[in-house]
């Protein structure tokens, strides 16, 4: 994919990436799948950059706890 940037979906009015601290593994399946670039995986912590976040709904898929889910929104 030379040449390709990633891009994030279309923001979703109202929705966000919600991340469970207690749940998450920091396994860093997340990182990857998302099209911003807008997730950060640390040692200790998991670093959501909201202005990069569209809330696409991309990372979920591959968190195998289940921390991760899109909150709110409106439904169209």
């Amino acid at each position: 994919m030379l040449g390709k940037g990633k891009r994030g979906g279309a923001r979703k009015a109202g929705a966000r990436l919600d991340w469970d601290r207690e749940l998450c593994t920091l396994c860093g399946g997340c990182a990857p799948l998302c099209p911003s670039g807008a997730i950060t995986v640390y040692e200790t912590y998991l670093d959501i950059a909201r202005e990069r976040c569209t809330a696409c709904g991309a990372c979920p898929p591959g968190c195998p706890s289940g921390a991760l889910r899109i909150a709110g929104g409106r439904s169209r």
